[in-house]
């Protein structure tokens, strides 16, 4: 055996241990221990038989006479067997829980089958060149794929015949593509291959420029404007210069981590590293700083931030099964995970919801239970229930009120119908490219046109053959939406900057403008108001209804906000806690709002008061909210209590992420901190005589509440575009329990026979106005440019009938507050930003608060990251 020792740039000293053939034994750093340890133990035929971490997890291998690894074994014992033919091919995989996956060879000893753990079945055919140039999906699907001599693909046809394909100059670069609609992008690449002009279908073109070694330096796009890119000797990025001028900085420690991050403010992010590379502390831009520490396998123990204290458990895997937050006065945060065999999460609980999740051999998840402790003692529970397709696509959804949702689909799960208990719901006509290019429901029908570049420019209603209202859409040469011309509601004109934050939007609601500091944060417009604005600063173009012009405009002299928190807008002043989550709203009429959140950040409770209490003042708010999550930070449950109205608790139930139904109940239901737990309600079996029979598609519940209405969102496919609404209303009180399925539940009350909306939404997924099933508009929404709904009227001009909470893609507006909850977070339509920061931190952006650079053309489902809503023809 022998050793050697390894001093790093900072010091540290790792000592590793070989044996004499030269195979690692041991990695261990004596002099800091904490940093953890690895072993590895080898047969003497020089297999892996063991890893081991500095936990003692260990994972083991065995392998047959010839060298072959025939099993595998986690620190949990679960095992992977693998078998193989008299050539050596690997021909069957058995999981922990005994299923098999097997692979079937041709005679040139390439895959011709491959069976998965639930017997779907893929094919495989080649060329002479084994290039496969067809292969059969389990649902007999076709996919079709031809090379040239070079063994380049030149041509892709999908299933249903759909061909692109590529061209190649003579040094083997792509150079070229057509899509199945014969739309071309070119390429022209340098000598290294890299792209340095694309030019897209309508005629536009990006430019690229680069240093010696590959890096982007320069990047131009159809306009001119620049963005500018910097590395140091080691091609590390340490600098990018954005079209408007704003910096962003990179700095980087003796071992090449990231120790430094500069934002446009100027402001600091620190990094701190332990020995092995893991990081230990940050500093964010507002000066709070974040710990972290490790067990001696490597995996996350702790993690602190000021008050705040979150302490993971996992199993000998490494899989979490419990989390547990502590802050001071702000209470415990437990969560608690559990997982099968295989992995799969299977339930998820913390002091006030259980959620248990099952799935079939394909891994699919085909039933959710969601069970919601609610104020006083009462208890909600639901079910979901899914079936799924040999590729694994959606099916059926059977909701909680026993409704089946179903989606009809052709190719590889592209759909062509949805139902609702088996009628008709919506019919789409799709293009070559898969496109929607007509709806079809009821005695209406929508269409959508785009361009050569894949934007939308186009959205008509009809009812029969007569066109009922259109949306036309109107873009820059970099895909800026600058226009809206509605026949409803009117034209709509934006503007924005160089770096494509929105500047000012034109609407029949108005004019409204925005600054911006160079972090991204939305300005006070009273303080624009003595700010030198135009005096001695620079051309800054902008974009307006497609045109160019120059304004002045001289950023440097916009006042920044210093750790993006913003505390002053249009008169309201605000106030955070030390973790950066806002606590209270001062407007200027006085009326003050105090937020109180839990020890994970999460709005638990809302006080509105007239004017702001004073210390030891106990005069009650004029509105108090609460609000409940479940595991995954679902919002569950909310009670309301505005002015002297009863007290209306509202029960929310979800399809995974997509918020499918709320249910609103009227009582003297009390705003205490203790919960009392009678026995919560049984579900409903699929077979009865079966212990671990799944649950049916059901609702139960032991409220005796009045319930007042039950609504159902029913969403595009695999998208946060809600499509359809489904209301209920109730006539009469309801009893104690309430349920569907064959065995049902005490119940005296009337339902009204349910109301289906259709809802018609934007370019971006905002639900803009709501039919009937006659085609007649019974809702009509006008927004202000950050999501503020102004005005709400129906087809007359009268208040609706109907109400619409949902309103850009993942939000749903809390009428309470005027915030719309966002998933993981709440957003204030007001001001374009959210209430608290980030839970990703940076991973979402280096503004923590920011929704979007523009509320036009960016989407944030889940309050996490911001995703653009254009579609630009794929980049190869």
């Amino acid at each position: 055996m022998w050793y050697t020792k390894v001093t790093d740039a900072q010091g540290l000293e790792t000592f590793y241990r070989y044996n004499y053939f030269n195979r690692i034994e041991s990695r261990t750093t004596p002099y800091q221990p904490h940093l953890g340890s690895e072993h590895w133990r080898w047969d003497e035929h020089g297999n892996l038989l063991a890893h081991i971490d500095g936990e003692g997890r260990t994972f083991a291998f065995e392998y047959d006479a010839k060298g072959r690894l025939i099993r595998f074994s986690d620190p949990m014992s679960r095992t992977m067997a693998f078998e193989y033919d008299e050539k050596g091919h690997q021909v069957k995989t058995i999981d922990p829980m005994g299923r098999t996956r097997e692979m079937q060879y041709d005679s040139q000893n390439r895959v011709a089958a491959d069976t998965d753990f639930a017997g779907r079945t893929t094919q495989f055919k080649y060329n002479d060149q084994s290039l496969p140039i067809k292969v059969i999906d389990p649902a007999n699907n076709e996919y079709g794929y031809q090379w040239n001599e070079q063994g380049q693909l030149v041509a892709s046809t999908d299933c249903s015949g759909q061909k692109t394909t590529y061209t190649y100059d003579h040094r083997g670069q792509l150079i070229e593509q057509t899509d199945a609609l014969k739309q071309k992008i070119y390429f022209q690449r340098d000598r290294m291959g890299l792209p340095t002009v694309v030019r897209y279908p309508d005629g536009t073109t990006e430019q690229f420029e680069y240093d010696g070694e590959g890096n982007l330096t320069r990047y131009v796009n159809p306009t001119g404007e620049e963005t500018r890119y910097a590395y140091d000797g080691k091609g590390l990025p340490v600098e990018r210069i954005d079209a408007a001028g704003f910096r962003l900085a990179y700095q980087y420690d003796t071992l090449r981590r990231l120790s430094r991050l500069t934002n446009q403010n100027g402001e600091q992010w620190t990094f701190d590293y332990d020995g092995v590379g893991r990081l230990k502390q940050e500093v964010g831009f507002d000066g709070r700083t974040r710990k972290y520490q490790y067990d001696e396998g490597g995996m996350l123990l702790t993690y602190s931030e000021g008050d705040q204290a979150t302490l993971y458990e996992r199993d000998s895997t490494g899989l979490l099964k419990r989390k547990l937050i502590e802050r001071k006065g702000h209470g415990i945060v437990e969560t608690r995970y559990a997982h099968d065999m295989l992995g799969r999460l299977t339930s998820v609980q913390n002091s006030h919801s259980a959620v248990r999740l099952h799935y079939d051999a394909l891994d699919n998840l085909i039933a959710e239970e969601q069970t919601a402790d609610l104020p006083d003692g009462y208890h909600y529970r639901s079910v979901y229930r899914h079936t799924y397709d040999v590729l694994g696509n959606r099916q059926t959804t059977t909701l909680p009120n026993g409704q089946e949702v179903a989606w009809l689909r052709y190719g590889s799960g592209h759909v062509h119908a949805m139902s609702l208990d088996r009628q008709p719901l919506f019919d789409f006509e799709r293009d070559a490219l898969h496109r929607e290019t007509a709806r079809h429901y009821g005695v209406q029908q929508q269409t959508r046109q785009y361009d050569v570049m894949g934007r939308l420019t186009r959205q008509q209603r009809l009812l029969g053959d007569d066109a009922k209202q259109q949306r036309l859409y109107h873009y820059t040469q970099i895909s800026e939406l600058y226009g809206i011309d509605d026949s409803l509601k009117g034209e709509t004109r934006y503007q924005y900057d160089p770096i494509g934050r929105l500047k000012a939007a034109s609407t029949p609601l108005g004019e409204e403008s925005f600054a911006f500091d160079p972090a991204g944060n939305l300005i006070d417009p009273e303080l624009l108001q003595n700010t030198e604005q135009h005096r001695d600063s620079q051309p800054i173009n902008t974009h307006w209804d497609g045109a160019r012009e120059e304004v002045k405009f001289d950023y440097r002299q916009l006042p920044k906000v210093m750790g993006n928190l913003l505390e002053r807008y249009a008169g309201t002043h605000y106030q955070y806690d030390e973790r950066g989550n806002r606590r209270r709203q001062t407007e200027p009429s006085g009326h003050t709002t105090e937020y109180v959140y839990d020890a994970d950040d999460r709005l638990i409770e809302v006080k509105r008061y007239r004017r702001a209490p004073a210390a030891g003042d106990t005069t009650p708010p004029e509105m108090h909210a609460k609000y409940g999550y479940d595991g995954f930070g679902r919002r569950l449950w909310k009670l309301v209590k505005d002015g002297k109205a009863k007290p209306k608790l509202t029960v929310f139930s979800w399809d995974a992420n997509l918020l499918t139904s709320e249910e609103v109940f009227e009582g003297e239901f009390h705003f205490w901190d203790t919960f009392a737990y009678p026995q919560e309600p049984e579900l409903e079996p699929e077979d009865p005589s079966k212990k671990f029979s799944l649950p049916i598609a059901q609702r139960v519940h032991t409220l005796t509440a009045r319930a007042l209405k039950r609504t159902h969102w029913l969403y595009e496919p695999e998208s946060f575009v809600p499509a359809a609404q489904l209301a209920e209303t109730y006539d009469q009180r309801s009893q104690r329990m309430t349920g569907t399925g064959s065995v049902a539940y005490s119940a005296d009350s009337v339902t009204n026979e349910p109301q289906l909306y259709y809802i018609h939404t934007d370019h971006l997924g905002t639900p803009q106005e709501l039919t009937d099933r006659d085609g007649n508009l019974q809702w009509i929404g006008q927004y202000r440019a950050w999501g503020e709904l102004a005005k709400a009227n129906d087809s007359e001009g009268n208040a609706p009938i109907v109400e619409m909470p949902l309103r850009f893609q993942g939000q749903y507006c809390d009428a309470e507050t005027g915030l719309h909850y966002n998933r993981y977070r709440y957003y204030d339509p007001q001001v374009g930003r959210f209430t608290s920061q980030d839970p990703i931190s940076l991973a979402g952006g280096t503004n923590l608060y920011q929704y979007a650079p523009n509320p036009v053309q960016w989407i944030d489902p889940f309050g996490l990251k911001k995703s653009s809503s254009s579609r630009k023809p794929e980049k190869i």
